[in-house]
């Protein structure tokens, strides 16, 4: 017997509360603008150190790496054999662009259509496997944001009318929805119908339990990349940056802006400028942007193309019959 998931209901909270969100950031920042200065913002941008750059590169790259265990686990999930190179390929892609794209579940769903179908993967298998993989990263960040906003539940700042107070019970409410998942998880005869009529089947407990771990891994060196690139002389630690890119990211996600931009990258920016000056919380995530979105956009669209010229010319017929053999 399915659980499901009203879809009127579900159809609709998302979108809202992202447009409540955007809204609510664009009025605040209005006051905050008149603070930046083009000048300041370049002179910080320019002033990060390059062993920073090149330590955030390399914790990027590691963040990277880590999203080849959604699929690596999925295809367990599925009880499918894919060569372990074949999947981090078409998991790295599918990342890529749909980190960069938004509709993560459209983005994701291209890129392995595109590729497991060639390692013998049918459509249903595909679109289990993506399914999968989304309840995955939001149980990664349930878990590790839940974590952060009971032990870490930083002060917002006065222009967000959200009172800090409400930030530990949200942390143990998500919480809560992760140990209600592994409680469904136990019995894995279980059915959820989700929104678009999706049917999605239970993992049995001992992979559940392994579902959050991998987001975690994720969002944390994603966060240690913003991190990495912020000066570190106002004190601030790496638990306060986790957290406060955890409710940007949230917010960036809920919204369904593509890559979040101008959602997560406003409300890091509000909360970045209760430790930084406003031209160096914006330079530092300019700079993450950069390093974390449009990096590995430029290198995934320069490997699928390269990949797509090879598998054209190898498939294409010669323009002229080869020379006769001796």
């Amino acid at each position: 017997m399915p659980l499901k998931i009203p879809h009127k209901i579900s159809r609709f909270i998302g979108p809202a509360f992202g447009l409540c969100i955007l809204i609510t950031v664009v009025i605040i920042l209005q006051r905050q603008i008149k603070h930046l200065t083009l000048q300041g913002i370049i002179d910080h941008i320019t002033a990060v150190p390059t062993h920073k750059i090149l330590l955030a590169l390399l914790f990027n790259l590691f963040a990277y790496l880590v999203l080849c265990g959604y699929d690596l686990l999925g295809l367990r999930y599925i009880h499918k054999k894919i060569p372990i190179h074949k999947a981090a390929f078409a998991s790295i892609l599918s990342y890529i662009f749909s980190n960069n794209i938004g509709m993560s579940i459209v983005g994701a769903s291209a890129m392995r259509l595109r590729f497991y179908p060639l390692w013998g993967l049918r459509t249903a298998s595909i679109f289990r496997l993506v399914i999968f993989c989304s309840v995955t990263m939001w149980l990664g960040i349930f878990t590790i944001s839940g974590l952060s906003f009971i032990i870490n539940p930083i002060d917002l700042p006065p222009d967000i009318p959200i009172p800090t107070h409400l930030i530990r019970p949200l942390g143990f409410f998500l919480l809560t929805l992760v140990a209600a998942y592994m409680v469904l998880c136990h019995n894995y005869r279980y059915l959820i119908k989700l929104p678009g009529n999706i049917i999605f089947k239970l993992p049995k407990l001992r992979i559940a339990l392994l579902q959050p771990l991998i987001g975690i891994v994720d969002y944390s060196l994603a966060a240690l990349v913003l991190y990495t690139l912020l000066p570190h002389h106002t004190g601030i630690h790496f638990p306060i940056v986790l957290t406060i890119f955890l409710l940007a990211q949230i917010s960036g996600m809920i919204s369904h802006v593509p890559g979040g931009l101008g959602v997560f990258d406003a409300v890091a920016f509000l909360m970045l400028t209760q430790y930084y000056t406003s031209d160096i919380a914006l330079g530092s995530i300019i700079l993450f942007r950069a390093i974390y979105f449009l990096l590995p956009l430029l290198f995934g669209a320069v490997i699928l193309l390269i990949y797509e010229l090879l598998t054209f010319t190898s498939s294409s017929p010669p323009l002229s019959p080869p020379p006769a053999q001796p």
